[in-house]
């Protein structure tokens, strides 16, 4: 029997491609490049592969090449937005930034299928450091003392009362080595600086004279020290040194004379012994301090 081929079949043959080659108007993708008619295990296609009886240029994603899927036909970059990298998405078989605004991050629109800030900010977090939001544009922060109507405005970040930008409403507002004084943070007082309250000082003591000390009481020092007028903790007197209180000496006793004395009388001496010029001696006659 002789088969005859679409050639010898003109009229035949010519109605097969055009309803082949003919563009759609039902809205799916034309694929009169793709396919091609007759094929089969004895007329196989030059190119492409053999899909029911029709050459194709694929008949699934194994047949397309990495990063392009079959689709209609045809290898196309996608036909689903999980075939699309990172946040891409599948519009009309191209992988784009985005086919809508749901699409794109805060602040940003999609246009013309990429997504594009919408404005300059939305929120504080949108600025960089430094800046805030105010009516979608980062604005400098604002320094000490200019108006302001909320925190985020000022450099300290504290509106007080929301009209003025201060650096701190308390102490606790400023950092380490600084109080709070009329609304700006200044470093704690060194010795012999002014002061008008024991927080303003870096020893936590103002003095009644409004002057930053050391120490007010003996107890503010060391077991052998004591607290100087100036405000200062000294070493206690030893014997005979010079002292002016009690609390100067060792032997907590400061003498008549103006010296450190072991006693003052035989009755702060040991028994057998007698307080002499200030000083417990053995046999001594006694007569105290002089």
């Amino acid at each position: 029997m002789v088969v005859l081929s679409a050639s010898f079949c003109p009229r035949v043959g010519q109605r097969r491609h055009a309803a082949l080659t003919r563009g759609h108007d039902d809205g799916q993708a034309d694929t009169s490049a793709a396919i091609k008619p007759q094929c089969s295990a004895y007329h196989p296609c030059a190119t492409g592969h053999c899909h029911g009886g029709r050459c194709v240029i694929c008949a699934h994603d194994a047949h397309c090449g990495a990063g392009l899927v079959c689709a209609h036909y045809q290898c196309v970059p996608c036909a689903r937005d999980e075939h699309c990298a990172g946040a891409a998405v599948c519009e009309r078989q191209q992988c784009v930034r985005c086919r809508g605004d749901r699409d794109c991050p805060h602040g940003h629109a999609c246009r013309q299928q990429q997504c594009q800030r919408s404005a300059e900010c939305l929120t504080a977090a949108d600025c960089p450091a430094g800046r805030y939001c105010e009516k979608n544009k980062c604005e400098k922060k604002r320094p000490t003392l200019s108006p302001c109507s909320e925190d985020g405005q000022c450099w300290s970040n504290i509106c007080q009362g929301g009209e003025r930008c201060v650096d701190c409403n308390g102490s606790g507002d400023c950092p380490a080595g600084f109080f709070c004084d009329f609304f700006r943070c200044r470093p704690l007082g060194l010795f012999d600086e002014p002061c008008r309250a024991d927080d303003h000082c870096l020893s936590n003591r103002c003095s009644r004279l409004n002057r930053c000390v050391l120490c007010e009481t003996k107890a503010d020092c060391a077991t052998t020290e004591f607290c100087s007028t100036e405000g200062v903790c000294q070493a206690q007197g030893n014997l005979l040194d010079l002292c002016y209180h009690n609390e100067e000496c060792r032997s907590s006793m400061c003498g008549a004379s103006g010296y450190c004395v072991q006693c003052r009388r035989n009755t702060d001496c040991p028994t057998s012994m007698a307080c002499a010029s200030g000083v417990c001696q053995v046999g001594g006659t006694g007569g105290g301090d002089r």
